[in-house]
C-alpha cells in the first residue's frame, strides 16, 4: 500500500503566477474537499434551488439568460464557501484574492481536474448522505417547468 501511495500523483494540479509575483500551487480535488462540497449542496442546495426557481421558470427568457442570472443571483457566501473549499483556505480569504487570479485558478481546475466525474461524485454523495439528488440541468429544467404555476402537475422538490 505505501508503494501505491508513493506513486500517486498528489501534488498540486498547476500553478498561477500571482499579481504580486508569488507562484499560487493549485491544490487537487481529494476526498475532503468532494465529502464537503457534498455536505454543502445538501444542506444548501436545496434551498437555492427553491430560492431560484423563479429564473429557470421564465419563458420569456432563454436557457443561457437563465443561467447568467442564476449565476448572478447566486449569493456570494455560496461561491465563496465552495472557492474556499477548493483552495483550502478560509472563507475570508477566498473573499481577498484578486477576481482575475481567481478566475485563473478557477481555469486550471477546469483544464486539469476531472470535473465531470468530479460533480458526478459530489452527485452520488449527496444523495446517499442527504437523500437529496443534484439534477441535471435538463432535469432542473424539466422539474420547474412541471411546478409552475398553472400546471396540473406540480410537484415540489421535497416531494420526492
Amino acid at each position: 500500500m505505501k508503494t501505491v501511495l508513493q506513486s500517486m500523483d498528489v501534488g498540486p494540479i498547476g500553478t498561477v503566477t500571482l499579481s504580486n509575483g508569488q507562484k499560487f500551487d493549485v491544490p487537487r480535488l481529494t476526498n475532503l474537499k468532494i465529502i464537503q462540497i457534498a455536505k454543502f449542496v445538501g444542506v444548501d442546495g436545496s434551498q437555492l434551488y427553491r430560492q431560484f426557481k423563479f429564473i429557470m421558470s421564465d419563458e420569456t427568457i432563454d436557457e443561457s439568460e437563465k443561467l447568467t442570472m442564476l449565476f448572478m443571483n447566486l449569493p456570494e457566501e455560496a461561491v465563496i464557501r465552495i472557492l474556499a473549499i477548493l483552495l483550502e483556505i478560509e472563507a475570508e480569504q477566498a473573499l481577498q484574492l484578486d477576481p482575475v487570479e481567481t478566475l485563473e485558478i478557477i481555469e486550471v481546475y477546469v483544464d486539469k481536474a476531472n470535473l465531470g466525474k468530479a460533480f458526478t461524485l459530489v452527485r452520488s454523495l449527496t444523495k446517499k448522505m442527504f437523500n437529496f439528488e443534484i439534477p441535471d440541468m435538463k432535469m432542473i429544467l424539466e422539474r420547474i417547468k412541471a411546478e409552475a404555476p398553472g400546471n396540473e402537475s406540480s410537484n415540489s422538490l421535497s416531494e420526492e
